[in-house]
């Protein structure tokens, strides 16, 4: 409360246990030094915004050793947020609650860059995620790496996105070892999504529930362009799922085991692929 609009907040180095929520109603940055990890021990957000501020939080390690409802970041209003070179892990949400590590709404924009999401579990119900897009803006995904992430049991998805005005664009990122019952490690239901130069290795997502590595579930009319990405060595029925929404799939890899599709769609017609690499030159998948 006594730091200045536009203030930086430089953190030493250190484990601090958050018992309380950090309310953020001005411009601030919050930079970690010399290796800082921020336990959040009780129930609240660490971060929770609801106006119209722009927000910087960098070289910072979120862990929790408590499962609440709240995520560990709460971003609402109309601000904006960068998260910039943290690394979220050794989080386990409750059986209960939706809210996850990271939730974006109302007018909010988002850029995560050069950030790590590991150790990652917990969940027990499909209308749950781990970061999750539910307001108009746009949040951007960037040069970053996701992996290692088991839920209990069935949740929606690691990263979703579900508002019809939001955008969210993934870029450079990879996302690996991520198991267990989801209907897919990434879930547009609505809203415009682009996907560029991303990997999708080494996941095994075959649970009865899964739709694919990618997919959009819900019934939604905007756009989804997947370009230049990487499918290999996954364990999933379908790399991509599409209900109804446009799909563009373009200078994509896909190399399926037999038996698995590049992609699955309830209407053929919504979906433009070109230029894409099958399986082998030998052993083509369907």
């Amino acid at each position: 409360t006594l730091a200045a609009d536009g203030s930086t907040i430089n953190i030493g180095a250190g484990t601090y246990d958050l018992t309380s929520s950090i309310t953020i109603a001005k411009d601030i940055s919050f930079i970690g030094t010399d290796g800082v990890i921020i336990n959040r021990a009780g129930t609240a957000a660490v971060f929770s915004h609801t106006a119209s501020n722009s927000i910087t939080i960098k070289d910072i390690e979120f862990i929790s050793n408590t499962t609440p409802s709240n995520p560990i970041i709460n971003m609402g209003g109309s601000g904006s947020l960068t998260i910039e070179n943290c690394k979220f892990h050794d989080i386990s949400i409750p059986a209960s609650g939706a809210n996850g590590i990271l939730k974006v709404f109302y007018q909010s924009n988002a850029l995560i860059n050069n950030c790590e999401f590991y150790n990652i579990g917990g969940g027990t119900r499909n209308n749950q995620m781990y970061l999750s897009i539910l307001g108009s803006g746009t949040t951007s995904i960037n040069n970053s790496y996701f992996h290692d992430i088991a839920p209990t049991s069935l949740i929606r998805a690691v990263v979703y996105c579900s508002s019809v005005d939001a955008t969210l664009n993934i870029d450079n990122t990879v996302f690996a070892n991520i198991s267990g019952d989801m209907f897919a490690a990434i879930d547009k239901s609505n809203g415009i999504m682009n996907l560029r130069n991303c990997t999708f290795c080494d996941n095994n997502l075959s649970a009865s529930n899964v739709r694919g590595i990618l997919a959009s579930v819900g019934s939604n009319t905007k756009d989804t362009t997947i370009s230049a990405c990487k499918f290999y060595n996954n364990d999933a029925i379908n790399a991509i799922y599409d209900k109804d929404a446009p799909f563009t799939v373009e200078y994509c890899l896909f190399d399926l085991d037999e038996g698995q599709y590049a992609i699955s769609a309830q209407d053929s017609s919504a979906v433009t692929a070109t230029n894409n690499y099958y399986g082998s030159n030998d052993n083509p998948s369907s």
